[in-house]
């Protein structure tokens, strides 16, 4: 199918489109919104939400046991912006990474999250006061793989 092929919404619509989360183990429910006239995006598009944040369209894949359901959750966010709230602090607000160090016989060490408040020119500080240091063997660990340590995890919930 090509561009000009693609459906154009008739009327405004909102779909709803899980994601792995930044933070934490549960999956993220995002709204798309699609105004009249636009393409209606496709599996496999990546789009914006209405808060701010990229998804790709289509089903997730998650990694855990067979059978086993992952919980989802509304993202904070969109939540806010249906229910009226015009001042919720948007993705596009700060950013974080998730790191990893690697020990020197390669085994991966725990995860943690760096917001853009603790990157300075020679160090990382984590959410839970670790620091990494620049020349550190790291890995960035993708949204929804692996599980941020305890502090980190609770020093990055939303205020």
């Amino acid at each position: 199918m090509t561009p000009d092929e693609r459906e154009v919404a008739a009327e405004p619509l909102m779909r709803r489109q899980p994601a792995p989360p930044l933070v934490g183990i549960f999956l993220d429910l995002y709204t798309v919104f699609v105004n009249v006239g636009e393409p209606v995006p496709l599996d496999g598009d990546r789009t914006s939400t209405i808060c701010g944040a990229t998804v790709t369209i289509g089903p997730v894949a998650v990694d855990g046991p067979a059978g086993v359901v992952p919980y989802v959750q509304d993202c904070a966010y969109c939540a806010a912006i249906l229910d009226g709230d015009t001042t919720p602090a948007l993705f596009t607000a700060g950013w974080s990474l998730c790191l990893r160090r690697i020990d020197p016989d390669g085994r991966p060490g725990p995860v943690h999250i760096i917001g853009a408040e603790g990157v300075d020119d020679t160090t990382l500080t984590t959410r839970c006061g670790n620091r990494i240091m620049l020349d550190d063997t790291t890995e960035q660990v993708d949204p929804g793989h692996g599980v941020p340590c305890t502090p980190c995890l609770l020093r990055s919930t939303p205020n």
